[in-house]
């Protein structure tokens, strides 16, 4: 941001160096700040400065970076491509002379400034259209240090959010429903996650629906003791639908005695 307002206020006073307004020629500072060499220095800092300021917005990871979030980049990445090359293309064909280059010098700065927009109004016409009521937010997550870390990228890519109290707090506001696979048990029938049951238990705020390693209704009751009889449930593998040994009917009317 102060790299572009420099670069603003430069623009405005003809590409001259540091504005007069800004630093009077006649001061001390300006008789420093007024030569050529301090002039293409600020030039050098408005131009990198926008440059890198507008990648690491536009580039920073979100909170929680998932597939999604890399295809709207890259898309906005392209679109804001093709708007520069359209804008180029008119600019070309009705701005001439001094004028045309001024454009030119404010089109260097154009592609990243224009990749930001479109990125951040990408973002909020999928929040605008999906609706908090009709989201249901995966928080598949991985064990490692002691804590469950959210994953990305097929359960491969480690994020650097643990899952908490606090961090389902937060992002109970963006949707309606969590889901929660416990990825390291995951279609293992084994037993589940039960440090994870017990912290999604203990939380008690949206509906959530845990999945990964019932392989008996002996783990359906203990996740019923350690989610306090808060958390939905998810089985695949174990049922006898796909050659497991949990009778499908037997889960339902289990399931169906439960709070959830």
């Amino acid at each position: 941001i102060p790299a572009a307002l420099l670069g603003l206020a430069m623009w405005f006073d003809g590409f001259a160096g540091l504005p007069d307004w800004l630093c009077p020629e006649g001061s001390r500072a300006g008789k420093l700040l007024h030569t050529e060499t301090a002039d293409r220095i600020f030039h050098n800092i408005a131009l990198i400065g926008i440059w890198t300021g507008a990648l690491f917005v536009a580039c920073s990871r979100e909170r929680i970076e998932d597939e999604m979030i890399s295809r709207l980049r890259l898309n906005a990445l392209l679109t804001a491509l093709y708007v520069q090359i359209v804008s180029m293309v008119v600019i070309a064909l009705t701005v001439y002379d001094l004028a045309y280059l001024e454009v030119m010098v404010a089109n260097l700065v154009a592609l990243p400034l224009i990749f930001l927009l479109i990125q951040r109004l990408m973002l909020r016409r999928i929040r605008k259209e999906a609706g908090r009521e009709r989201l249901v937010l995966d928080l598949s997550c991985r064990r490692r240090g002691g804590e469950y870390y959210i994953v990305t990228d097929r359960w491969q890519k480690f994020t650097d959010v643990a899952l908490s109290a606090a961090v389902l707090d937060e992002l109970a506001g963006f949707c309606a429903e969590f889901l929660v696979h416990a990825v390291d048990v995951e279609g293992k029938a084994r037993g589940i996650e039960e440090p994870l049951a017990r912290l999604l238990g203990d939380w008690g705020g949206i509906p959530v629906t845990y999945a990964g390693g019932v392989g008996s209704f002996e783990d359906l009751a203990k996740l019923k003791e350690l989610g306090r009889g808060r958390l939905h449930v998810t089985i695949g593998s174990a049922l006898d639908l796909f050659g497991g040994e949990m009778n499908y009917e037997e889960v339902v009317k289990f399931v169906a005695g439960s709070p959830k």
